[in-house]
């Protein structure tokens, strides 16, 4: 069964006539009324009853019609699409993103993009750094917004604001009173803390590694840190994340993490294959972005100081 068989199986349901679908189609009667039989023994059911002069679909075509009559509209879109991606008018960009960006910050700005730019298909993929970064390298992205993280000489970046560590305390909590708190004062707190290999996981491994710290009570590990501070909101624990993905409960005292009086942060950043090549709507997005958080950026309100 080809597409040719359906658009002649169509051409006949539609209007319950051969000759008129032979006069459709360009094509003879006899070989019209040939092709059907074929399809009707090639499916193995009766499309169409004769009646005197005229014809009329069974309930078995009626429904295989409808089927048919998809199938021949997507493939004219899919023909369709692929001539506009052939002739540049219409393109695909492939975005990938650390979860704080797709909950802060990503979704606002694929919404504007798409509004400006509508021949433009934007498709999205939730990772985390070194993931994004082997998909950026093995050409299945264009384009990613994480933190800093570049293995390979092959990998572009710009910087685009600074994350900062933080702990979101239970507004009971004895701490929440502080300032800023340092990363020995973890140690033996009851900890809410994102996934392996995030953004926040990976400051405080560090900072824990370089004072021989090792974490007594963690009591969850989530990729979902809405879970997480709605936990400490609750009093369960303490809650771990990036300045992006912090609170403004009133429940709950968001508080820098530092390690000897230092802050603890990345840069969050977009990131590229070097030798990347399209139709640049890639750059147009990291303008918009970079132009988007020159005003306001997720966790810029905490006034923590910039990274150098």
């Amino acid at each position: 069964m080809s597409l040719t068989d359906l658009r002649v199986f169509c051409a006949v349901a539609e209007s319950l006539s051969v000759t008129q679908a032979a006069n459709r189609l360009y094509r003879t009667q006899p070989a019209i009324s040939r092709q059907i039989a074929e399809l009707e023994k090639d499916l193995g059911v009766a499309l169409f009853l004769r009646r005197g002069g005229g014809l009329e679909l069974t309930p078995a075509g009626e429904e295989l019609h409808a089927r048919a009559r998809a199938l021949l509209d997507d493939a004219g879109e899919l023909a369709k699409r692929a001539q506009q991606l052939a002739t540049g008018a219409a393109s695909v960009l492939r975005i990938g993103a650390m979860s704080s960006a797709l909950q802060s910050l990503i979704p606002g700005l694929v919404l504007a993009f798409g509004r400006e730019r509508p021949d433009v298909s934007v498709r999205i993929v939730d990772a985390d750094a070194p993931e994004l970064s082997h998909l950026l390298e093995t050409g299945q992205l264009d384009l990613a917004f994480t933190r800093d993280y570049l293995t390979s000489g092959v990998l572009s970046s710009v910087r685009l604001f600074p994350m900062h560590l933080v702990a979101v305390v239970p507004a009971s909590h004895r701490l929440a009173s502080r300032k800023r708190l340092e990363v020995q004062d973890l140690e033996r707190e009851p900890l809410l803390l994102m996934h392996p290999g995030s953004a926040s996981r990976v400051l405080l491994g560090r900072a824990c590694q370089a004072e021989g710290l090792t974490l007594r009570d963690i009591r969850m590990e989530s990729r979902a840190a809405s879970g997480l501070i709605a936990l400490a909101e609750g009093g369960y624990g303490i809650a771990v994340a990036m300045s992006t993905l912090a609170s403004e409960r009133p429940d709950v005292t968001v508080l820098p993490v530092q390690l000897r009086g230092e802050q603890l942060g990345i840069w969050f950043s977009a990131i590229w294959l070097r030798r990347r090549t399209g139709s640049g709507h890639a750059d147009a997005f990291v303008k918009a972005v970079q132009k988007a958080v020159t005003k306001h950026y997720p966790g810029k309100d905490y006034g923590f100081p910039r990274l150098p």
